[in-house]
């Protein structure tokens, strides 16, 4: 769309407005001359204005014309950004155009020098958002990239600036498959998700350990190879925790900037309040919840942005097997399906153990989730070992139950043994029993024969008695 095709829709939506349904129609497909996009706009913010009260209408006659602006923009951004494919910067080649946002472009690239063969994924910051503060904000993403050095977080390789002043960065490119499509493609086992959750976690740990927050972890930001391996992308808004130098300063948020991912967004980032590595972990434990369930902690469907936030804020989500079980029929066997389980075995799985750990990650309060990212990690390898985890309350009935299955098979080998064992005696015992039994039987026989024959001898010799 270009400018004389956005003043078309805003005069034939004038015009429309005022006639009725019929002439309306008749006028729109004359003046639309077969644009189906044309028509398209037209009819849109025709049927919003009409759907609307009087302060919607005015607003919706205001804001429309700025996003037919910032979709012309866009699009001529997108044409503007094409034409640099077959260019080098630097040292690369610029093969194709991946991915655009609002700062920026991310381009497929190598080596132009052929030095190596080696794919890049070069980041591009476009003209236009070359502003000092955006710069510092790349500077930023380059300095944190720098410090972090894990197989499961894709690294910075290069990065510098374009003859025309423009800051690129040049990162591993990764071919692989968005979390959840990878796991429900594969039908992965809960166990294996978890492994797959445990990796990430691990990446997270790193860049923690580095002073460095995520902050909009998502499952569009992980990706997972075709070997299984997982890769975080994204650093863009991830902040230090101990600035480093003093231009660091040009790095923090603004007050009241939405740089997050509602979704995905702990209640202190809604409040605009202090962003802790505990920020990450609330995020991580919504990523575990989908993992799990196959399903987001909150219902956002139809929800507008001020109850979405309130959902964040103040309700506190279901436990992962309530949550599931609200789900209608059909969709709690696909779920459970693509975990190679029955939806009543899945249920099972996720009560207990699973449904504390991830409940006590989403806490609204920082300070009631896990400390960190290795009280989680140890977590989860509690329960996979039958330990009691600290999520849950420690009774003894809880610590029992957890013993016995811990040592559930050395228990049952003793068990087997001692059944043996007392098989043994009782047969043993019961042989004694018989033998005595069989003794005293032989002795009363005995007896009985010597009491015969001495009666008989006694009979037979009468003088004698």
């Amino acid at each position: 769309m270009d400018q004389k095709q956005w003043k078309k829709i805003n005069d034939i939506v004038d015009t429309a407005l005022d006639l009725n349904e019929k002439e309306r129609a008749t006028y729109i497909q004359e003046e639309c001359e077969g644009n189906e996009q044309i028509k398209r706009q037209v009819t849109e913010l025709l049927s919003s204005i009409e759907q609307s009260d009087t302060e919607n209408y005015l607003e919706g006659l205001e804001n429309y014309p700025r996003h037919l602006a910032r979709e012309i923009s866009e699009q001529e951004t997108r044409k503007n950004t094409s034409s640099l494919v077959g260019t080098t910067i630097d040292s690369y080649k610029l093969i194709e155009l991946i991915g655009h946002g609002g700062m920026g472009s991310v381009f497929l690239g190598e080596r132009a020098d052929k030095a190596y063969t080696q794919k890049v994924a070069l980041k591009l910051m476009r003209r236009g958002m070359d502003t000092p503060s955006n710069i510092a904000r790349f500077k930023r993403e380059r300095n944190i990239l720098a410090k972090l050095n894990h197989p499961n977080i894709a690294r910075l390789l290069d990065g510098g600036m374009t003859e025309e002043g423009l800051p690129y960065l040049v990162m591993e490119y990764v071919e692989g498959t968005p979390l959840y499509t990878y796991c429900d493609d594969n039908k992965l086992s809960l166990e294996k998700r978890l492994d797959l959750f445990k990796c990430i976690c691990k990446a997270v740990h790193h860049a923690h350990n580095n002073a460095i927050i995520h902050r909009d972890l998502k499952p569009s930001n992980i990706l997972i190879t075709e070997n299984g391996q997982v890769k975080i992308l994204d650093f863009g808004i991830a902040k230090l925790l101990e600035p480093e130098d003093p231009d660091t300063k040009l790095f923090e948020t603004q007050t009241g900037a939405r740089i997050l991912t509602l979704g995905y967004a702990a209640p202190e980032q809604v409040e605009h309040q202090t962003i802790t590595t505990k920020t990450d972990i609330y995020t991580l434990g919504i990523l575990l919840y989908e993992l799990l369930t196959g399903v987001h902690p909150f219902d956002m469907d139809e929800k507008d942005l001020t109850e979405i936030e309130d959902l964040i804020r103040n309700k506190l989500p279901s436990k992962p097997s309530a949550r599931y079980k609200e789900l209608n029929t059909n969709q709690q066997h696909e779920n459970a399906r693509l975990r190679k389980l029955s939806a009543d075995n899945l249920t099972h799985t996720l009560q207990g153990d699973l449904d504390a750990i991830v409940m006590k990650i989403l806490r609204k309060e920082p300070e009631a989730r896990y400390d960190a990212v290795t009280q989680l990690l140890e977590d989860l390898d509690r329960r996979e070992q039958n330990r009691p985890i600290i999520a849950r309350e420690d009774t003894f009935r809880y610590k029992t139950s957890k013993f016995f299955r811990r040592y559930k098979t050395p228990l049952s080998t003793a068990a087997g043994i001692l059944l043996i064992i007392a098989g043994i005696i009782f047969y043993y015992s019961w042989q004694i029993t018989q033998e005595r039994n069989i003794a005293q039987t032989e002795a009363k026989k005995a007896e009985q024969v010597t009491s015969f024959l001495t009666d008989l001898i006694e009979s037979n010799y009468p003088e004698n008695a």
